[in-house]
């Protein structure tokens, strides 16, 4: 494979090193000190990670900022998001990965809701739809003298899969008992982990198929996931299962 023009093979090493620290995290506090490591490698003002429901909720994290213009965007606050004129929402909407600000009107330093005014902030967003398609992580990077450049655009096209990836994980992790689940529901969570179908597993376990459906219903109820695979999800960050 030929190495990115713009990047130095050091920087690669650090970007390997970055995604599989990444793998292990299970809290924000960690999370943030992980990406506040990446100004080794270019500098920013803040870094923003939130997300665009496809029910038009838009939430949006701060986890770093040293703009005072900026701090009233706290950690897990929500805020809608019915302004279609919105270019971050708009790239999403659009199915783009990435946007450097002043690419798309209206520019994003101008305002973006009359509550949200940013001067002079320039900065790239990218996005990525979560596994389960009911959402897209949007990642920004950016700061008052944050410069366009081909660098710093590839080292956030190697980054911003592995924040995202490691957002939607933090995110499905809750305060959840595991001895809710009982030990039948284990060995059917540890077989649809490794995507066997009921009929599969009905087999393996020796019981019937609509048992092994009712397990997985009851699976769903208690761990609120949508689907089978939203459940494996959610019991693996919950280290429900392994």
């Amino acid at each position: 494979m030929e190495l990115p023009v713009m990047l130095k093979r050091k920087e690669l090493t650090n970007i390997l090193d970055f995604s599989l620290e990444l793998l292990n995290i299970r809290t924000y506090s960690t999370f943030t000190s992980l990406v506040m490591g990446l100004k080794g490698l270019f500098d920013f003002d803040f870094v923003h990670i939130g997300a665009v429901y496809f029910s038009d909720e838009w939430k949006m994290q701060t986890f770093y900022t040293n703009l005072s213009v900026m701090k009233e965007w706290s950690p897990y606050q929500y805020s809608s998001s019915p302004n279609p004129n919105d270019p971050v929402y708009s790239m999403v909407s659009a199915g783009k990965t990435m946007m450097w600000w002043e690419e798309l009107p209206p520019a994003i330093n101008n305002s973006v809701t009359p509550s949200m005014v940013l001067p002079n902030l320039c900065g790239y967003s990218f996005s990525k739809v979560a596994p389960d398609k009911s959402k897209t992580a949007v990642i920004s990077f950016g700061g008052r003298e944050f410069i366009k450049s081909e660098r710093t655009e590839e080292l956030l096209y190697f980054i911003y899969p592995h924040l995202a990836n490691a957002y939607y994980r933090l995110s499905e992790m809750q305060d959840i008992d595991p001895g809710l689940i009982s030990g039948r529901e284990m060995d059917v969570l540890r077989w649809l982990k490794v995507g066997k179908t009921s009929w599969e597993i009905s087999k393996i376990l020796e019981i019937s198929e609509n048992t092994v459906n009712f397990h997985i219903k009851n699976i769903k109820r208690k761990l609120n996931a949508t689907n089978r695979q939203h459940a494996v999800a959610i019991a693996i960050a919950n280290s429900i299962i392994s």
